[in-house]
C-alpha cells in the first residue's frame, strides 16, 4: 500500500506529454520506484530497519531531484523543439504566413528570419505564431507570382513595385480590408495619414496596409574635400561651378599622385544617382512639374532634354567614370566608387555617409568626403526627388485563412512595437543617459535585421527616426540637405483614364526611354531621338494624359479648400 502511495503520482505524468520527453532521468525515478516498492514490500526485509530507512529517504531525494530535471526538460522541450502544433499546446494560439522582401538585410551567425529574438519578441507580445518566407532580392516580384499561385497561399505578402499591388487588384486577387481594419487596426488608423490610406483604397475600398519612408528627400552630392583643398577650390553651390569642378577633378591631378587617373564624377545607369543633377534644370524623372500653375510631364520638357545634354557633354569630354561597367546593384556601384579611390563626386543617399567611412576603414583608403546642397540652375531651379510617402504595400490574398491575425501583427507594429523594432532593444542596443540615448554601434550593427520587421508598418515618425540616427551626426546632417529641396511629383495618382488601357505600353515606353537616355549620354544615339520620343508619348495619348492629370489638379486643389 505504501509503494502505491510513492508511486501513482508519478503514472499520469507519462500520458501527459509526448514520447520524445521522456530523458534518462526517466531511468533515475522508474529505478528508484522499483527499490522503493522492493524496499516497502519486504523484498529486503534482510535489511537492517535504520538502513532501509536511509535508503527511503535517499530514494525520495533521487526522485524530487530528478524529477525537478525532467520537468524543466519538458518546458525546454515545448518551447523549442515541441513537435505539436501552437493549436495543441494552447487552443488560443494563431498562426500567420507572410513573404516579405529582406531588403539585403543579414543575420548574425546562428539565426535566419524565422529564428532571432526580434520576431520571438513579436511572437511573444501578439501570441501569433510567425512563418516567414524571403525569396531573393532579384527574383523577388516573380517571386510572388509563384506564392500566389499555391493552393494555399501565404497570408500576407510584401511589394514595394506599385505596379504589382495595382495589377493583382484589378484581377481581384486580393481581400478588402476595411473591416478587419476597422475590428483589429486601432493603431493603423490612428498613425497612418490619410493621404497614404489614399493610395490603396480602389473603388472605395482598402486593399493593402501602406507603410512609408521614414524621410522625404534621400539624394545629396558627395564630393572630395581633401581635392577641393588641394586645388584650392571652394565648395560649388551653382550647376557652372559643378562643372568646373569636376573638370579640375579629371584634368588637374587632384591626388597629386602625378598620374592622370581620376575622374570628376559618376553615377549609375539609367539617369540613377543624378537626381540634384536634373534638378538644376527644373526636372526629375517621371515627375509631373507645375508651370505657370498648370501641370507638365517632366519627361517631354526641354529641361529634361537640357539636363541629359549636359551629362552627354561631360561623358563625352571623359570626365564620367564608365558607369555601365559597374554591376546594377547600388552596394557594388558604392563599393567602386569608394574604394577604388579615383572619383570625386557623385549623387548618393543621405545614410551613405555610414556606408562609405565603413569601405574606407576596411579598404584602408583615406579620403575626405562631404555632402553638399543640391546645385542652383542658370534660371534659380534647385530640386532633388523628394520620395514618395508610401514605399511599400502590405496585402492579403483573398484565400487567407488567417486576415485578422495580419491586421493584428501590423497593428502591434506601428505602435506598441515600434520604439523596440526601431531603436532595438533598451539595455542591450541603446540605453537612457539621463535625456540622452547613447548607442552601442556594435550591437546596433548585428541587430540591423530587425528593419525588416519593423518597415511592415513603418510611419513617418520623425522624433523616434531622428533618436535612432541622432548618434550618427553627419547623416543626420546630410539628410535635412536632402530634404531641403526635395520636390514630389504634382500628379499623386496611380493612373488616368487613359493611362489604364495604355499602361502596358507607357510602362515600355518608359524602360526605352531610359535605355535612350543612357545611349544619348554614351554617344550611341542623337538628341534628335529625344524629340522622337516626345511625339511617341504624344500618340500613345499623351495630351489627353495631360488634360486628365490638370483636371484631377484642379479637382484636388478645389476639396483641399
Amino acid at each position: 500500500m505504501n509503494a502505491f502511495i510513492y508511486v501513482t503520482p508519478y503514472f499520469p505524468i507519462y500520458f501527459m506529454f509526448p514520447l520524445k520527453s521522456i530523458y534518462y532521468s526517466d531511468i533515475v525515478i522508474i529505478d528508484s520506484i522499483i527499490w522503493i516498492n522492493l524496499l516497502l514490500l519486504g523484498g529486503a526485509s534482510h535489511i537492517k530497519k535504520e538502513h532501509r530507512n536511509k535508503l527511503i529517504v535517499l530514494s525520495s531525494i533521487i526522485i524530487l531531484v530528478a524529477s525537478a530535471t525532467w520537468f524543466a526538460r519538458i518546458l525546454f522541450d515545448l518551447r523549442n523543439t515541441n513537435p505539436l502544433t501552437p493549436q495543441e499546446v494552447n487552443p488560443k494560439h494563431q498562426s500567420a504566413s507572410i513573404v516579405i522582401n529582406s531588403l539585403n538585410f543579414t543575420f548574425p551567425e546562428g539565426m535566419d528570419e524565422n529564428n532571432n529574438p526580434y520576431l520571438h519578441y513579436i511572437e511573444d507580445k501578439t501570441n501569433i505564431d510567425i512563418r516567414v518566407k524571403m525569396p531573393s532580392v532579384t527574383t523577388y516580384e516573380d517571386s510572388l507570382k509563384v506564392e500566389l499561385s499555391n493552393a494555399t497561399p501565404p497570408d500576407m505578402l510584401t511589394t514595394y513595385e506599385p505596379k504589382t499591388f495595382y495589377d493583382l487588384v484589378e484581377r481581384g486577387e486580393l481581400a478588402p480590408l476595411d473591416e478587419l481594419i476597422a475590428s483589429y487596426g486601432a493603431d493603423l488608423q490612428k498613425y497612418i495619414p490619410e493621404e497614404a490610406w489614399d493610395t490603396v483604397r480602389v473603388n472605395g475600398h482598402i486593399y493593402a496596409i501602406p507603410t512609408s519612408n521614414e524621410a522625404s528627400g534621400e539624394e545629396v552630392i558627395y564630393v572630395r574635400k581633401d581635392w577641393l583643398d588641394n586645388l584650392n577650390l571652394d565648395i560649388p553651390t551653382t550647376i557652372d561651378e559643378i562643372e568646373h569642378v569636376i573638370r579640375a577633378f579629371t584634368k588637374e591631378d587632384p591626388d597629386r599622385n602625378g598620374y592622370a587617373d581620376t575622374y570628376g564624377v559618376t553615377w549609375m545607369q539609367h539617369l540613377n544617382q543624378t537626381s540634384p543633377l536634373l534638378g538644376a534644370f527644373g526636372v526629375q524623372f517621371d515627375h509631373w512639374v507645375k508651370i505657370d500653375g498648370q501641370l507638365a510631364y517632366a519627361n517631354i520638357l526641354p529641361g529634361m532634354k537640357e539636363a541629359v545634354s549636359f551629362l552627354a557633354a561631360l561623358n563625352k569630354e571623359k570626365l564620367v567614370k564608365p558607369f555601365l561597367s559597374f554591376s546594377s546593384t547600388k552596394k557594388d556601384w558604392l563599393h567602386h566608387t569608394i574604394v577604388d579611390n579615383n572619383v570625386g563626386m557623385f549623387s548618393g543617399s543621405y545614410y551613405h555617409q555610414t556606408l562609405i567611412h565603413d569601405l574606407q576603414r576596411e579598404n584602408g583608403v583615406e579620403a575626405e568626403w562631404i555632402a553638399i546642397d543640391a546645385p542652383i540652375g542658370k534660371n534659380g531651379e534647385r530640386s532633388t526627388k523628394a520620395l514618395p510617402l508610401v514605399k511599400g504595400y502590405h496585402f492579403v490574398p483573398k484565400n487567407s485563412t488567417n486576415k485578422a491575425e495580419v491586421i493584428k501583427l501590423l497593428n502591434f507594429i506601428v505602435e506598441e512595437g515600434r520604439e523596440t523594432l526601431d531603436m532595438g532593444f533598451e539595455h542591450q542596443v541603446w540605453h537612457r543617459q539621463g535625456e540622452k540615448i547613447v548607442y552601442d554601434s556594435n550591437e546596433d550593427k548585428k541587430a540591423e535585421y530587425r528593419g525588416i520587421y519593423s518597415i511592415l508598418a513603418n510611419v513617418q515618425n520623425r522624433e523616434l527616426y531622428e533618436a535612432r540616427i541622432k548618434h550618427k551626426k553627419a547623416v543626420v546632417e546630410n539628410l535635412h540637405k536632402a530634404e531641403r529641396f526635395a520636390v514630389e511629383s504634382e500628379f499623386k495618382l496611380y493612373q488616368t483614364p487613359t493611362m489604364h488601357p495604355q499602361h502596358k505600353q507607357l510602362e515600355q515606353q518608359l524602360k526605352d526611354l531610359l535605355d535612350l537616355f543612357d545611349e544619348m549620354i554614351n554617344g550611341q544615339s542623337s538628341m534628335d531621338e529625344f524629340d522622337r520620343y516626345v511625339n511617341e508619348w504624344k500618340a500613345l495619348g499623351g495630351d489627353q494624359i495631360t488634360k486628365e492629370v490638370n483636371e484631377w489638379y484642379a479637382s484636388n486643389r478645389a476639396n483641399k479648400k
